[in-house]
């Protein structure tokens, strides 16, 4: 063998499973409720490449199933809309989604599936940025954000994703992965920091009008 896999106990909402309780879920039973996308992300977010329990949140279902719903949606609503820009924060946004390829594609190859997760919610937080930033977001960008965003996830929600490719019309493949700008990436991580430690001198301010802010 190649290699051995060990875990410890696989947990249903913290519980261990077991007869006694009738906590154990059989995979058929799911599948008449819920859709194999959404139980493949269940089980993806709560993997774990070590030796610890995985505590599958079989309650979390329904969200999931709503989540991944919005998405789809998002890409109906926002695929090629926008406008024609190539600013800094193009440029910014554009080399996070480079460089989350890079991680995802480590991920992928340590079977580390949680990790993969993790870094789906996280690219959606950066858009959030991005659009907080760019006011008109490029229409280049967001379609770069859909498609990477959707294909990283595509080995866990292929029958979502592959219908997300059909709508785009493109074709599903991994993309080659660009070098990354690291300066870019870390001069916007400044600039959030600098933004959050002016509102926190605001904040602690109140008692003051505070008329100018310098920045050294």
């Amino acid at each position: 063998p190649r290699g051995i896999a060990v875990n410890g106990y696989v947990l249903i909402n913290g519980e261990k499973m077991s007869k006694s309780k009738g906590n154990f879920i059989p995979i058929l039973f799911a599948l008449e409720k819920h859709s194999a996308d959404s139980l493949r992300f269940v089980l993806a977010m709560n993997s774990f490449s070590g030796t610890e329990d995985i505590n599958v949140e079989y309650s979390r279902i329904e969200k999931i199933e709503e989540m991944l719903n919005d998405w789809l949606n998002f890409v109906k609503e926002n695929y090629n809309k926008g406008i024609e820009a190539e600013r800094y924060i193009d440029k910014w946004f554009e080399n996070v989604l480079r460089k989350a390829l890079k991680e995802v594609e480590e991920s992928y190859e340590k079977l580390d599936y949680r990790s993969v997760i993790n870094k789906w919610f996280e690219i959606e937080n950066q858009f959030k940025w991005y659009k907080q930033r760019a006011i008109n977001v490029s229409r280049k960008i967001v379609n770069e954000y859909i498609k990477t965003r959707s294909i990283i996830v595509y080995p866990i929600v292929p029958s979502l994703i592959s219908k997300i490719f059909e709508i785009i019309k493109e074709k599903i493949e991994w993309p080659e992965i660009k070098e990354v700008d690291e300066k870019i990436v870390r001069s916007e991580e400044y600039v959030k920091r600098l933004l959050e430690d002016l509102k926190e001198v605001i904040r602690l301010s109140r008692k003051e009008k505070i008329s100018e802010i310098k920045i050294i």
